[in-house]
């Protein structure tokens, strides 16, 4: 089987048929009876399980994984690509919002490239965000500017689940995490790995407003949530850059105080005892500098373990 496309949804009964349908044109245009499409109905309370089973009735090449509690988005793909058959795996939103061309482009991409896995990128040359709120699309440009620096510039979308992967690059991934930060620990993890990444650039176009309805279809993002999460992943990514900067600059400081206070001493004759404040902030700066220096460089260590035991994982098993 040449491709498997896993897409996650949760209450998408107003759409999921025609999407399905489109999606199913295409295939059986472009690649006959190799294909399969994976949907995971992700606890939905709608009539999409109803719709879903409708249609995998009438073609057996669209499968079904459903479960009546909402799980989240990284717990779903993870159910989706364990059950993948496909040389490649297609990820991507059951909306559509990245267009039908999206499936042709990532499949021809990752055939005539090196490449074990290719994002698609509103962000880099040639890419666009159309329709989307000014807020969502700030927040998203900016943490994906931040995520795509932790990673050493390799893509520019980072936080998107539109990709397609060689087969045996994201089987042997091993997968935990529930919800929207699996796309960051894939990426994290493809790297730990040696495997290449690369991008394309695509549309990400929302519906036009008067087109947009109020449904039950759940808005998972979390603005709050979604920030610390990117946050937290790119110090994960760069500990000895970010928290050895500022043991530096915090012993710097002290370090600064310090001089000062002995040239007041020793040059100038001048009684300290009355600036304790900055005898003590002298001492609180320098020690805590030399101890975010250290857990920079502990989590550095723990960074190249991590990578070590990933490696090993994938050894074994291949073997």
């Amino acid at each position: 089987m040449k491709l498997s496309i896993v897409t996650p949804g949760y209450n998408e009964g107003e759409k999921i048929y025609q999407n399905l349908e489109k999606i199913k044109s295409y295939l059986d245009d472009s690649l006959g009876d190799s294909w399969e499409v994976i949907f995971i109905n992700d606890g939905s309370s709608d009539n999409t399980m109803e719709i879903l089973s409708d249609i995998s009735k009438l073609d057996p090449k669209i499968k079904v994984i459903s479960y009546k509690v909402n799980r989240g988005r990284g717990y779903a793909l993870r159910q989706g690509i364990d059950h993948a058959k496909g040389k490649y795996i297609l990820t991507m939103e059951s909306d559509l919002n990245w267009g039908m061309e999206i499936i042709k482009k990532l499949f021809d991409a990752i055939r005539k490239s090196q490449s074990d896995l290719i994002v698609a990128s509103p962000y880099c040359k040639g890419g666009q965000l159309l329709n989307v709120p000014f807020k969502r699309a700030f927040i998203s440009r900016m943490g994906n500017k931040i995520l795509s620096f932790s990673i050493g510039r390799r893509v520019s979308m980072v936080s998107g689940m539109t990709r397609i992967y060689n087969r045996e690059c994201i089987k042997s991934i091993p997968l935990v995490s529930d919800d929207k930060e699996i796309h960051l620990e894939i990426i994290s993890k493809a790297i730990s790995l040696g495997y290449k990444i690369s991008e394309i650039p695509a549309t990400l176009a929302w519906p036009e407003k008067v087109e947009q309805k109020v449904s039950k279809r759940k808005s998972s993002f979390n603005t709050k949530k979604y920030v610390l999460s990117h946050l937290l992943f790119s110090i994960a990514q760069f500990p000895l850059l970010i928290f050895g900067f500022m043991g530096i600059i915090f012993l710097l400081i002290g370090v600064a105080i310090g001089s000062y206070l002995m040239i007041e001493f020793f040059v100038y004759q001048n009684i300290i005892s009355d600036k304790i404040i900055l005898i003590l902030t002298t001492l609180f700066l320098s020690l805590f500098g030399v101890q975010t220096l250290l857990f920079s460089f502990l989590a550095y260590q723990n960074n190249n373990l991590k990578d070590e035991l990933l490696l090993l994982h994938k050894t074994i098993k291949t073997k």
